[in-house]
């Protein structure tokens, strides 16, 4: 009998961590010396692939992982895990197996494959990204009531947005801004908080994730780790 099913594209949710390997029978140093090849930027790749679940396109374009990077340590997983499985007669023995990170990386890494194909034309990663682009990235990326409401926020900014020729933060054209970085306005606009988020009008408005830090819970902070925080990282 033949079993019927769709096919139906989900992105990546879990979240990565650091275990691509897992051990089974060697020494505890031996195999803390093979994980410390690895270096899995895995704070990194849960802001992306929230990203994307939650439809932040700039938060999308800035954190955009390498391919190649993931790829190879993909690679040397299962390099490692080659060596370390013996075959003698009818006996297999496995030192290490592959951990649960890896099916989570070879997920993430077709997902990486699949985005670079939708917007090839962006050069991603990049830390600054134009009105276009993001709606772009919304066109091609989000879909349904994501992508719309998406859609919305970037408009909404546009309106409100004057000619400025330096970096400001987004807060300074919104009188009633919250002063320190709301977790809940990040998730409503589109991860463009305004508190977060400078921009500044060259032929389109251009958008980043400032660089200075940021109040947040009564003090101030690094701006990435207080997106880590309101994502769960």
């Amino acid at each position: 009998m033949i079993e019927e099913r769709n096919i139906v594209e989900r992105p990546v949710s879990e979240k990565v961590g650091k275990r691509v390997l897992k051990n089974y029978s060697l020494e505890n140093a031996e195999f803390g010396r093979i994980m410390a090849k690895f270096r899995i930027n895995s704070a990194k790749l849960n802001l992306w692939t929230s990203s994307i679940l939650l439809g932040l396109p700039l938060l999308l374009a800035t954190t955009h992982p390498n391919l190649t990077e993931i790829l190879q340590i993909l690679d040397e997983a299962l390099c490692e895990f080659r060596e370390n499985t013996e075959v003698q007669g009818k006996t297999l023995e496995r030192r290490i197996g592959l951990g649960k990170d890896f099916a989570t990386l070879s997920k993430l890494a077709f997902q990486v494959r699949v985005i670079n194909c939708l917007l090839e034309d962006m050069n991603l990663p990049k830390e600054e990204l134009s009105a276009d682009e993001l709606f772009e990235i919304a066109d091609r990326v989000f879909k349904g009531r994501i992508g719309a409401s998406t859609r919305k926020e970037i408009d909404r900014i546009l309106t409100r947005v004057g000619d400025v020729k330096e970096w400001t933060r987004l807060r300074e054209f919104f009188p009633n801004a919250n002063p320190q970085v709301d977790p809940r306005n990040f998730l409503a606009h589109a991860g463009l908080e305004a508190n977060l988020v400078e921009v500044k009008r060259e032929k389109d408005v251009l958008f980043r994730y400032t660089k200075d830090r940021v109040l947040y819970g009564g003090k101030m902070e690094d701006p990435w780790r207080v997106i880590s925080r309101i994502l769960g990282g």
